[in-house]
């Protein structure tokens, strides 16, 4: 606890912190409340599709136009304009529907303008989190950022739904607004950051150069955007798998993919406490590797009870990826590229789920669960081993560049 009380004990972090982690938590809620109001009033799977294509599909977009923005302007400012913005997006919803009949395409603007602006923070976050802490601390305050997501990831559905019931789904988003202006006032005056204003470019085209002259970022991408396409499969899977292979119904889905979620908010806590002494390349590969091979017993179809402890056991090994990913790229990435990088990297990152939902659907038709888990554990865990031989993860390559501390 000491790390994580030495962190908050900083001012610029822990105003970050706490905006970012009510944020999120407003977030989750308005997804459940959206999808809400769009099967309320429709009751059509077509159209809360469409919903989920809206909240998402503009990222791909919005992505390449925020890390320029964040590197021009600095994260601070950007985030803050950003969630005013969507303050203000999210606001319109209950007003609109004060006033009279809410629109349904009321509802697609909002999720569409979520999903266009959604790599300000992704990116803007880690872009501004080495100019708040000391490098020795980077590690401690990744594993924050991914509690506050993983805390939300739980805690917001379960918030949303007593919500809905008590003040209805409208409501719910005039919430969300709150929690986007409670961001906004704590990034107030958050200029830790340097801000690069001079003559030149801001595009993303320096971001791609990076990424292609730079091994282990450009490798630790490859490597989580194939873990990604197996993680996005596990989603399909999992419903699946409870009901045809286990036997059970809604709520051993239920217990699986809070098993999972558990595993990563335990190991994600601890990982954030310990001082990781080995090479972060190698240790991500490694555990990427391991993450790969918990799965492999599901092959067996081992029972409900054991499925949950292996489920637990991928979150607990899949928790330090993104705490030591973080902290590697905020070594190498130089802080006027920042911006652009992170936000070109998590757009991959975040593009590739989706690619993997559509062929774990494909994957299961062909060949049922067990096709399924085979692909699941070689999209996760054969990267891993790869990079466990690859050179540029090795250790040497991991030097700090231009991390300032303010």
């Amino acid at each position: 606890m000491i790390s994580y009380r030495e962190l908050l004990a900083e001012p610029g972090f822990r105003r970050l912190w706490l905006g970012s982690t009510a944020s999120a938590l407003g977030d989750g809620a308005t997804w459940i409340a959206l999808s809400w109001l769009v099967y309320e009033r429709t009751r059509s799977p077509g159209q809360l599709g469409l919903l989920v294509f809206a909240y998402g599909a503009p990222v791909v977009v919005g992505g390449l136009a925020a890390g320029p923005l964040l590197d021009r302007f600095g994260a601070a400012r950007v985030m803050q304009v950003d969630s005013l913005g969507r303050g203000v997006a999210m606001a319109s919803v209950p007003i609109v529907a004060a006033v009279g009949e809410l629109p349904l395409w009321t509802l697609y603007c909002v999720a569409a303008s979520y999903g266009l602006l959604k790599m300000v923070p992704l990116a803007g976050v880690p872009t501004l989190i080495p100019s708040l802490v000391r490098p020795d601390r980077l590690d401690a305050a990744n594993a924050m950022e991914s509690l506050s997501y993983g805390l939300s990831g739980v805690a917001a559905p379960m918030l949303a739904g007593g919500l809905i019931a008590g003040i209805g789904a409208v409501n719910v988003l005039a919430l969300d607004a709150a929690t986007f202006f409670l961001f906004a006032a704590c990034l107030h005056g958050l200029g830790g950051e340097r801000q690069h204003r001079g003559r030149g470019s801001f595009g993303v085209r320096e971001g791609i150069s990076f990424l292609r002259t730079n091994p282990p970022v450009r490798l630790t991408t490859l490597m989580f955007a194939s873990f990604n396409v197996g993680s996005g499969a596990l989603l399909v899977l999992l419903p699946i798998y409870a009901a045809t292979t286990l036997g059970g119904g809604a709520s051993l889905y239920a217990a699986l993919t809070a098993a999972l979620v558990a595993g990563d908010l335990v190991g994600s806590f601890t990982i954030g406490l310990i001082a990781w002494r080995f090479a972060l390349g190698r240790s991500i590969a490694a555990a990427q590797a391991a993450v790969g091979v918990a799965f492999l017993p599901m092959l067996l179809e081992p029972g409900a009870v054991a499925t949950v402890v292996l489920l637990f056991l991928s979150g607990l090994l899949t928790s330090p990826l993104t705490i030591w990913a973080q902290s590697l790229r905020m070594r190498l990435i130089p802080a006027e590229l920042r911006g652009r990088v992170f936000s070109l990297l998590r757009t991959i990152m975040q593009s590739a789920e989706p690619v993997g939902g559509a062929l774990g659907g494909v994957l299961i038709a062909i060949g049922g669960a067990t096709l399924a888990v085979a692909a699941i554990a070689g999209a996760i865990g054969l990267p891993g081993l790869v990079g466990l031989r690859h050179a540029a993860l090795a250790g040497p390559t991991e030097q700090r560049r231009d991390v300032t501390v303010r």
